[in-house]
């Protein structure tokens, strides 16, 4: 093998594409990283599931006042209780 071929082989195998003595330390942090992301993913992800199920419980309760107030009206103006 020719030292030109090495070089370019080693550059192909190493992380980010360029040559490391280092290899195993920047797989550890790599995988730090991911993790990272993994759980700010998952904290955005239940967030969004909460806005979510706050949403639908605030219409909930919006449609009981209004049903409620609709029937209080109907009583004290129409008679109809």
């Amino acid at each position: 093998m020719s030292k030109l071929y090495r070089l370019r082989l080693n550059d192909l195998t190493a992380p980010y594409g360029g040559a490391s003595k280092t290899k195993g330390n920047n797989m550890r942090i790599n995988e730090c990283c991911l993790n990272d992301i993994k759980k700010r993913e998952q904290k955005a992800q239940d967030i969004a599931e909460a806005r979510k199920f706050f949403v639908g419980a605030m219409a909930l309760l919006i449609l009981f006042a209004i049903v409620g107030n609709m029937e209080y009206n109907d009583c004290i103006n129409l008679g109809v209780c």
